[in-house]
């Protein structure tokens, strides 16, 4: 029933598109969610929102879970936090949050309190680029807020830059400087002799042997 149901709101959803129709496509998306939920049950997976959901909720809502995962991560770091949508963020204060006391969900999780020097998120905005991802940028700048309000927290800008050569940052940090009005110029770490080229080792492996160990085909492919 709830594919006919889908493959009908289909057909009103594509006519909704065609003449821009608002609630065709607002009706299509609570029936195709449906359908999808039921496909889900009745299959027995869950794709990846639906893990962030169950986690999240789960440290929302039950005390001995947080507890526990709280307990087991002495140091929690987050890399590319620029791409984390909420759900992301609020699991991240969770864990690294002090206990509560009541019941988990005793505090929204932009007011706990972090335990010091369990949390740390490494990130950069200028790379933010999931947003088909419920990535959003906007979390991030608040979660900066946030860590820095919180006592003995501390922000540190990485401007060393350990790839590009003098002359490449000398055109990004121009460029980038006129656009966005906190960036922070980038210093060069290599230097390039005047002159010389810059030189690029790759080490191909083109026909694997089958008979070269697993952790050797490894190491050529990276």
């Amino acid at each position: 029933e709830s594919l006919k149901a889908f493959n009908a709101a289909l057909v009103t959803f594509m006519l909704g598109v065609e003449i821009d129709n608002y609630n065709a496509i607002v009706d299509f998306y609570s029936i195709a969610k449906q359908y999808i939920d039921d496909y889900k049950i009745k299959k027995c997976i869950i794709d990846y929102a639906d893990c962030l959901i169950k986690v999240r909720d789960g440290l929302r809502m039950k005390p001995h879970l947080l507890a526990l995962l709280q307990a087991r991560f002495d140091v929690i770091m987050i890399d590319e936090f620029q791409d984390s949508d909420p759900m992301q963020s609020e699991i991240a204060f969770h864990l690294g949050a002090i206990k509560d006391t009541g019941t988990a969900g005793a505090k929204a999780w932009h007011k706990k309190t972090i335990h010091p020097g369990k949390l740390f998120f490494v990130g950069d905005p200028k790379q933010s680029i999931y947003g088909f991802a419920r990535a959003d940028i906007r979390i991030f700048n608040q979660v900066l807020d946030l860590v820095k309000k919180q006592k003995n927290a501390e922000e540190v800008t990485l401007t060393t830059n350990f790839r590009s050569t003098p002359k490449v940052l000398d055109f990004v940090n121009n460029s980038f400087s006129k656009i966005l009005p906190s960036y922070a110029p980038m210093i060069a770490d290599i230097t390039t002799p005047k002159g010389k080229a810059v030189r690029l080792d790759l080490s191909v492996m083109l026909s694997p042997d089958e008979s070269f160990p697993i952790s050797q085909k490894r190491e050529r492919e990276s």
